[in-house]
């Protein structure tokens, strides 16, 4: 319940880390002051770190370069572990260090995200060495950070959005306290009642009989709409940091590589797979082998026609694994949520390579996803509306999860499946 930190002081000399800190946070921006001592296991991870400040001679003075670029990666690595993006600023007088640092750690670290940027400042000018550390000049240096950051407005823009964001959430969270807040009084009496609310969400997402079955999913479900209105409405609410302005040169609107098109493609099509998630609505699965065996008899046609002409593939070769036949699970959202028997409705797809892809006309039946990247493969999805399958839950579960595509995919999806199943026909006589 308690968020990690997101700026972070290291500092071997007890009293200048505490002295930073304690300027940060009177300046309210949270800051958690660690004392190194020559264990980097003792420092608590910050996944979510965005800015680290570090003292350059962690091992005392005369120790070399090189010994003490690897006692900084070692902290990243195995302590701190940050997943970016964030900034280290050092604490040195000699701006090349920082450059080596940066260096070092992109050369011999590999399992760690690296920094934006390593800035160096002069701790001798902003700390007072000989008073217990505390900062000489609290303004000027916070200036001097924002100077940093303000040489690099493009990731100021994702930071300032990123805050926004969660600001919304506490939103979120504070109306829901209001509303209870407005009803009772008591502690006992709101703690009650939340539970109540709570309950009235999960009831609401997914049914009564369900929501028991995962309360955290229910909630979730009910509360993403309310959250997503406040993310929607940022820019009305709150005062937005006025770098975007200054993203906007010639170059802004200029297209992307293909390969960056397809990652960016790849994030908001493809959720996350985990245990948890593998078979809910929207997953991809590989095709049940027992049909693959009978493909012709279950489709009426054999896998090499039926990749060209009705899912647009050519060049299909079933013993390439590059070129998958997939069941993707398009189930109403409502009978997932509540869980409501009967079999698991899919469509066949083909992913294959974007290279394979068919040139002249397709079947309008089609529903072919934008270009994506997996493992520097550069895919298509394609699914036919009139290529269905019903799996029992048992089957669908055993099955091998492939990825799962996200609810804005799948509600696209789902439209176009049944927009091309309901089509109307009418008969008609024409002249010659």
């Amino acid at each position: 319940m308690l968020t990690a930190p997101r700026i972070v002081v290291i500092d071997d000399e007890i009293n200048h880390a505490k002295g930073l800190a304690e300027c940060l946070n009177k300046q309210g921006a949270a800051c958690l002051s660690i004392h190194f001592s020559g264990y980097p296991d003792e420092i608590v991870e910050c996944p979510d770190v965005r800015l680290i400040f570090l003292d350059l001679n962690l091992l005392g003075a005369d120790t070399d370069s090189n010994k003490h670029f690897d006692t900084i990666g070692g902290i990243l690595e195995e302590s701190i572990k940050p997943v970016g993006p964030y900034f280290i600023i050092l604490w040195t007088m000699y701006p090349d260090k920082a450059t080596d640092l940066f260096e070092h750690l992109v050369e011999r670290f590999h399992f760690v995200t690296k920094p934006i940027s390593i800035s160096p400042l002069d701790k001798n000018e902003h700390l007072n060495l000989d008073k217990e550390g505390t900062v000489k000049d609290p303004s000027a240096l916070i200036n001097e950070i924002e100077s940093i950051y303000k040489e690099m407005p493009e990731w100021c823009a994702l930071l300032d959005w990123e805050r926004h964001v969660m600001r919304a959430t506490g939103d979120t969270v504070s109306a829901i306290f209001q509303i209870i807040s407005n009803y009772e009084r008591e502690k006992d009496k709101r703690t009650d009642l939340l539970r109540r609310v709570l309950a009235q969400l999960g009831i609401a997402s997914t049914g009564r009989p369900h929501f028991k079955k995962d309360f955290f999913r229910a909630v979730n479900e009910a509360l993403l709409p309310i959250l997503e209105d406040r993310i929607a409405n940022i820019r009305k609410t709150f005062n937005v940091s006025k770098v975007w302005p200054q993203l906007l040169d010639e170059s802004a609107d200029q297209e992307l590589r293909e390969e960056v098109v397809a990652s960016l493609n790849h994030m908001v099509m493809f959720a996350d797979l985990d245990s948890s998630h593998e078979h809910e609505r929207g997953s991809v699965i590989l095709l049940v082998e027992s049909i693959r065996e009978s493909f012709c008899d279950q489709f009426g046609m054999d896998e090499k026609s039926t990749a060209y002409k009705q899912f647009g593939c050519e060049n299909f070769d079933h013993e390439n694994n590059d070129f998958r036949w997939v069941l993707v699970q398009v189930q109403a959202a409502c009978d997932f949520a509540q869980g409501h028997p009967g079999l698991i409705p899919c469509y066949l797809g083909l992913d294959f390579p974007s290279k394979y892809l068919r040139k002249n006309k397709r079947t309008p039946a089609i529903w072919q996803s934008p270009f994506f990247e997996i493992d520097g493969s550069l895919r298509v999805l394609n699914i036919n509306a009139r290529f269905t399958v019903s799996l029992s839950r048992n089957t669908f579960k055993s099955a091998t999860s492939v990825y799962r595509l996200r609810d804005q995919v799948v509600n696209a999806l789902a439209h176009h499946l049944h927009s091309h199943g309901s089509r109307p026909g009418m008969l008609s006589f024409r002249k010659k």
